[in-house]
């Protein structure tokens, strides 16, 4: 019994070897915790920082947006007909008479011939493409067919 108990003994950790292995293994949980924690705040701010980048960029979009509306605007104005009128007669053009037109005559000018088109129903049924059996088929039309090529094939 003597030499169970020496063997036991010899072989049985002290106390403080146990409590240095607890503590290591706590401080490798917290440095795997703190790790984690790390890269995790890393990828958050960078994620944020992306978000924040693309909602400017979105604004600057709205802000052009804006700006060419406003100069569509601008430019509708500009050529209105009453701006167009007053521009006109600030540069020294009048209304025109009818009997102060005067009409010429070009030799070899053709008058383009005026076309006539007529209004025909279309037909639709040409126009449409037809899809292919494969996407119109069911499941069970695709598995009897599949079925049906390997019993004969058999």
């Amino acid at each position: 019994m003597n030499r169970i108990e020496g063997i036991t003994r010899i072989y049985s950790q002290a106390p403080w070897r146990k409590q240095s292995q607890i503590v290591g293994l706590i401080l490798v949980v917290v440095v795997f915790s703190t790790l984690f924690a790390t890269v995790y705040l890393h990828i958050s701010a960078r994620t944020a920082e992306v978000g924040r980048q693309i909602q400017v960029m979105q604004n600057e979009i709205d802000e052009i947006d804006r700006m060419n509306e406003d100069l569509r605007s601008q430019l509708a104005l500009i050529k209105s007909s009453d701006q167009m009128e007053q521009r006109a007669e600030a540069l020294g053009f009048q209304p025109v008479q009818m009997d102060e037109i005067t009409f010429l005559s070009v030799q070899g000018f053709m008058e383009p011939p005026v076309m006539v088109y007529q209004h025909r129903p279309v037909d639709a049924s040409p126009g449409i493409a037809k899809l292919p059996d494969e996407y119109t088929e069911s499941l069970f039309d695709w598995m009897r067919r599949k079925t049906a090529f390997y019993l004969v094939v058999r």
